[in-house]
């Protein structure tokens, strides 16, 4: 059953046509899950760019205000996939351009499910092989009767109203790529007079394909992602692992799918079940994390693993040296240890460290690197400095954890509740800022974000002068970065909105813009070379969501590179690092491992 739709757009100002980079995936996924080549046009709405009159208060500025101007972001990634169906050879219902959730498409806000492929469930003995989906949103909590939409463009091979019998009605969608590929779509616990679908129907993603029904269990949607029954409804479980016997991962699937859309995306990598912490470049090539309890080089070309070695499954924070031949390891139970990076290609089941030693057991550690290639490790109330060799050359008492972290004129600063912390190997000075926060090096002055403003530090006098006033707000919400043409950004949340501002080297207001309601969530900078980027990461029921933004420190404008996520979120696991001016590496908790090319950006 074809459904006519209308695709009405609203065009403000320009298109822009792009033809996608067909980006791939590493070798260690599944063959139906290979990448595809889109071709789209894309409509971008461009708001004019607003500069706010020049001030010359430096000393503070005035407090922002609720009322800045908005801020504007270009780029719509969705926009850009998203295409109708055109009937082809092998695909007479057209090809796949992007997936969205079967209950409240696109993202599936608000609806439980995600969660529970391939659990073992000892009623039945066997391995879920799907997920179950819910959206209570009726008086009684019920989903009975709520909507299920198709995750994409296909074609209907089964559709039955009892097609599980006392277990209601089955839909299954046969979904075809661009280069060939098919996998399956299953729908089942379905109310079976919803079910009107026949088999070779055509439909688009988001057609109605039932209503959820009432099974013998509470009512909710049974999705599968799969590659094999397309013409029956199968188990339902599985006697073994159904990853290993056709079946997929429905939510990580879909939003694979989305991601392998975006022209950035060069390859991806699948996730994890423990933790995974990126740490560096070790060269031009090889990229260093630990990862299931190991330390990895990965080749950033296509993502696979060319060396690693084990690790003390107590690790709880790690750091790459200076000179990118060791990695520093502490663990809770207080040992610090240093390991050779490697060269070549090889894994080894057991590997000793060049140095370790044992310190007061720390419960949340920091790990900074000292200028000439030692570090500083820190706990909550301590801190040592050894170096490159193993060497202790000094020990502090401090007041708190530390809130930031950088380095200039050949020493390390960092802030510790009250206190800025000057080091190096040789020494430590402190002087009282009154303040704490994160810290950062414009190259012309050093500036502190705290908890009532923006300061700026002067390390020869060591004394701190207040030059933005900000209210009282969120501080893990905000943050500052070096601006790549001189000054910082920085990044502020209260009760009253949220706020992107630029300061000049001088600590004078560049410019300031509203962002609320656009990005919730943490939001933090990464900056490298002459870019500077946004990442944004917002978690919910339904899951976790991270969106990247490169940022226009002159006209104040935000370009829209990135948006992915997944819903098994893992938030504490989410990671990004800048690779180069261009490549980004980031990590989504519970999701997957992206590498992009941030070059195709909207012009």
């Amino acid at each position: 059953m074809r459904k006519h739709k209308l695709l009405v757009l609203l065009f403000a100002a320009i298109t822009l046509s792009i033809a996608a980079c067909k980006p791939t995936i590493s070798s260690d996924t599944p063959p139906e899950l290979t990448s595809q080549t889109l071709q789209a046009t894309i409509t971008l709405t461009l708001t004019p760019s607003l500069t706010p009159s020049p001030t010359n208060t430096v000393s503070p500025t005035p407090t922002p205000t609720a009322t800045a101007i908005p801020l504007t972001i270009q780029g719509n990634l969705r926009g850009y996939a998203l295409r109708d169906p055109v009937p082809e050879p092998g695909a007479p219902c057209g090809l796949v351009d992007i997936f969205d959730f079967p209950l409240n498409p696109p993202h599936g806000e608000n609806a439980r499910g995600g969660g529970d492929f391939g659990i073992y469930r000892s009623r039945y003995d066997k391995y879920h092989s799907g997920e179950d989906w819910r959206l209570s949103s009726g008086f009684s909590g019920s989903s009975f009767g709520e909507p299920v939409f198709v995750i994409g463009h296909g074609q209907v091979t089964y559709a039955e109203p009892e097609g599980w019998g006392a277990d209601k009605g089955v839909v299954i969608v046969q979904h075809t790529f661009s280069n060939g590929s098919r996998i399956l779509s299953f729908y089942g616990h379905l109310d079976p007079p919803s079910v009107t679908l026949a088999r070779g129907d055509c439909v688009w993603r988001g057609d109605r394909v039932g209503n959820i029904g009432r099974p013998r269990t509470p009512p909710h949607l049974h999705f599968e992602i799969r590659s094999h029954f397309p013409v029956s409804p199968g188990p339902g479980y599985w006697s073994s692992d159904p990853a290993q016997a056709g079946w997929f991962p429905p939510s990580q699937t879909i939003w694979k799918y989305r991601m392998l859309a975006n022209p950035a995306v060069q390859w991806m990598r699948s996730p994890t079940e423990n933790f995974t912490k990126g740490l560096g470049m070790l060269d031009d090539q090889i990229f260093v994390l630990f990862e299931d309890l190991r330390l990895k080089g990965i080749d950033i070309t296509n993502g696979e693993t060319r060396w690693s070695f084990p690790i003390p499954d107590a690790t709880n924070n790690a750091l790459l040296s200076p000179d990118h031949d060791l990695v520093f390891i502490s663990t809770r139970f207080g040992e610090l240890a240093a390991y050779k990076t490697l060269s070549t290609q090889r894994n080894y089941a057991e590997y000793d460290p060049e140095w370790s030693v044992t310190l007061d057991a720390y419960r949340n550690t920091t790990l900074m690197p000292l200028p000439d290639g030692g570090l500083v490790i820190t706990g909550e109330e301590s801190a040592y400095a050894f170096s490159h060799t193993g060497d202790r050359l000094w020990h502090i008492d401090i007041d708190d954890a530390v809130s930031g972290w950088v380095e200039k004129d050949g020493e390390l600063i960092f802030s510790s509740g009250g206190d800025i912390w000057q080091v190096d190997a040789a020494n430590s000075t402190t002087w009282q800022a009154g303040t704490q926060g994160k810290l950062a090096n414009s190259g012309e002055q050093l500036f502190l974000l705290g908890e009532d403003g923006v300061y700026v530090l002067n390390m020869d006098a060591q004394t701190t002068e207040k030059v933005l006033e900000l209210p009282h707000g969120f501080p893990r919400l905000g943050d500052i970065a070096p601006s790549p043409d001189g000054g910082v950004i920085i990044t502020h949340t209260d009760t009253a909105g949220r706020r992107l501002i630029a300061l000049n080297s001088d600590g004078s207001l560049r410019w300031e813009r509203s962002f609320a309601g656009q990005s919730p969530g943490q939001v933090n900078f990464l900056g490298v070379e002459d870019k500077i980027y946004l990442v944004s990461e917002h978690s919910d029921s339904s899951g976790s969501r991270v969106n990247v933004y490169r940022i226009d420190s002159e006209s104040a404008e935000l370009s829209q590179i990135f948006e992915g996520g997944t819903r098994s979120a893992i938030a504490a696991n989410t990671w990004y690092s800048a690779v180069s001016d261009d490549l980004i590496l980031l990590n989504i908790g519970g999701g997957e491992m992206i590498f992009m090319n941030s070059t195709f950006a909207w012009k």
